[in-house]
Order: C-alpha cells, then structure tokens, then sequence
C-alpha cells in the first residue's frame, strides 16, 4: 500500500517544528500566546472598523513580531512583515 500524501507531509511537520523552527521562533506555546495577546489588544482599542483582508494582513503582521521578539531574529521575517504590513496598506488605501 502506497503511503498516503497526509503522512509525508506530517513527518516534514514534526521534524521543522520539534527542531529547527523551536531554536528560531521559541517555544510554540510562548510564541503563540504572544501572537494572540498582540491580536488582542489590536482588536481591543481599534478605532475604525478593520475589514477581513487587511485584518489578515495585519495578524500576519502581529505573528511576525511574536517570531522576533520569542525567538531569533531572522532577516526572512522582517521580509515577511514588511510585505504584510505593505499588503495591508494596500488593502486599507485602494479604493473599494
């Protein structure tokens, strides 16, 4: 019987997140408690209304600091948030 996709994909999983991205990014549960309570406080004292794609973007934004502060700093995520950061300017700025 052929291995199914979902178990490869699995073990590539387990070996980033048991190793090499606990040494960057912390610990997972530290890292995610921090992305969720940076989310938080955003939702808490908005004082517009954000739509759902630049609330992503934004989120994604949030997740890129958690990894920086929790972890190892990594040119790639500072990559990564500015790209988020400039997609949810887009998202707010471009006309609906």
């Amino acid at each position: 019987m052929t291995e199914p996709m979902r178990a490869a994909l699995l073990r590539q999983g387990i070996s980033l997140t048991c190793g090499s991205r606990d040494e960057e990014y912390g610990p997972p549960a530290v890292n995610l408690a921090c992305a969720g309570e940076l989310k938080r406080l955003i939702r808490r004292y908005a004082a517009r209304e954000i739509g759902p794609a630049e609330q992503e973007a934004l989120d994604m934004v949030l997740t890129k600091v958690a990894r920086l502060v929790t972890g190892q700093p990594k040119p790639d995520t500072y990559v990564d948030g500015a790209t988020y950061f400039a997609i949810a300017g887009e998202v707010a700025l471009s006309p609906q």
